[in-house]
């Protein structure tokens, strides 16, 4: 049997970038079926690591708590992924982030998921306010 290695964990940001057309279709599509309003903006949540994930023949799953990551990528530094609702962000805020090869054996990264983007801030009335927004290749690059 192979000894599974995770990759370390070194920095979880999540940062609020302008969508890309496919996003703005997903974004669409969950205020159709969620019937909730959404901004056009993408939360990128970026998973910085010591060494990119073994290879396997299962591959890394990615987990928030229970809920699982169906959908990430990769970048020069890590991992990533998009959340669309920032609901979502609000439920799984300070949720530990977890990897798992076979989807039953929970490896803890030591980190836990941002409970807001990072160059978004709320006013006293907690209405959002955006910064101008970077596109998710500049953020993807840095």
């Amino acid at each position: 049997m192979i000894a599974i290695s995770y990759p370390e964990v070194t920095r979880v940001e999540v940062i609020a970038t302008q969508p890309v057309p496919a996003d703005i279709r997903s974004i669409q599509y969950i205020q159709a079926n969620e019937q909730v309003a959404l901004n056009e903006v993408t939360y990128l949540v970026k998973i910085n690591l010591s060494h990119p994930p073994s290879i396997t023949s299962r591959g890394l799953n990615i987990y928030i708590d229970n809920y699982q990551v169906h959908r990430y990528s990769s970048f020069p530094g890590g991992i990533y992924f998009k959340i669309f609702n920032p609901r979502v962000l609000e439920e799984y805020a300070g949720k530990k982030i977890l990897f798992s090869i076979d989807g039953v054996t929970m490896h803890d990264s030591g980190h836990q998921l941002p409970a807001s983007a990072e160059n978004v801030s709320q006013g006293a009335d907690r209405a959002v306010q955006f910064t101008t927004l970077p596109t998710q290749e500049q953020v993807l690059n840095r």
